[in-house]
């Protein structure tokens, strides 16, 4: 009776352990989830392992370390236009730091300007793009650059990154208003640099102060006002200006 009992025990294991071994086989389930971002999902379940399976983002094609030194060891400006126009039909794109580096290798302001305006579209984070404008040997050459980001701004709006200036930020800022030579320069980099950003009422007035003349001053501070986050207290910034009369057109100028 025993023997015959201890051979059913064992039978009842064996099924058992077949019935366990067959159900650890690999197992494929798809379920069709509702549409994200108008796409269907696919869910695979492998092995008690969940697979989420979509569309990745295309993550832009920023050039690398190696790319920029590429650009400084050329020893010719013209290759290092061909090779820009080479990345960017590719569908490469770049820094504002990066073209900063790349505009530095270039021998010649001229050649340095065409390759900072066709870099501009393919740049990443374009509300940077002041950085290069400490590039250049001739003012000339800094204001048609930053004519042209304006007017590519302007007539393209989804070039416009639109951001709110730093404290960080603004120690940049300054250090380009004051590193041009002309106050027609700082008009040209502060209509580029105002364009679709958020300043407060201090930060335009430590941009103002770096104007030589006050009739300078008083066109920056006219337009830069519309760029202020916190007009009631303009004032701070109307205050840059050394002559009454100048407050005056400024202060009447934004009551109206």
């Amino acid at each position: 009776m025993k023997r015959v009992t201890f051979i059913i025990g064992m039978a009842a294991i064996a099924l058992l352990f077949c019935t366990t071994n067959g159900n650890a086989q690999s197992r494929i389930v798809r379920r069709a989830t509702p549409p994200t971002r108008g796409n269907n999902r696919v869910v695979i379940i492998e092995r008690d392992r969940h697979i989420d399976v979509r569309d990745l983002e295309t993550a832009p094609k920023i050039i690398g370390h190696e790319t920029v030194r590429a650009f400084e060891v050329e020893d010719y400006d013209v290759n290092r236009i061909s090779m820009a126009e080479m990345i960017f039909r590719t569908g490469g794109v770049m820094t504002a730091a990066q073209a900063t580096a790349i505009a530095q290798a270039f021998d010649y302001d001229s050649n340095r300007l065409k390759f900072l305006k066709m870099t501009y579209p393919n740049c990443v984070d374009r509300h940077n793009y002041y950085f290069t404008l400490k590039t250049f040997d001739y003012s000339s050459n800094l204001n048609s650059l930053a004519d042209y980001v304006y007017k590519m701004e302007s007539e393209n709006p989804e070039y416009r990154i639109y951001f709110r200036a730093s404290n960080e930020y603004m120690k940049e800022i300054l250090d380009v208003f004051r590193e041009a030579t002309y106050d027609s320069s700082r008009i040209k980099i502060g209509r580029m640099i105002l364009y679709g950003g958020e300043f407060t009422a201090k930060q335009i007035a430590e941009m103002a102060k770096t104007f030589d003349y006050d009739s300078n001053r008083l066109k920056f501070l006219l337009s830069a006002y519309n760029h202020c986050i916190d007009g009631h207290n303009y004032l701070i910034a109307a205050n840059t200006l050394e002559y009454s009369s100048n407050r005056k057109k400024l202060m009447d100028n934004i009551a109206r």
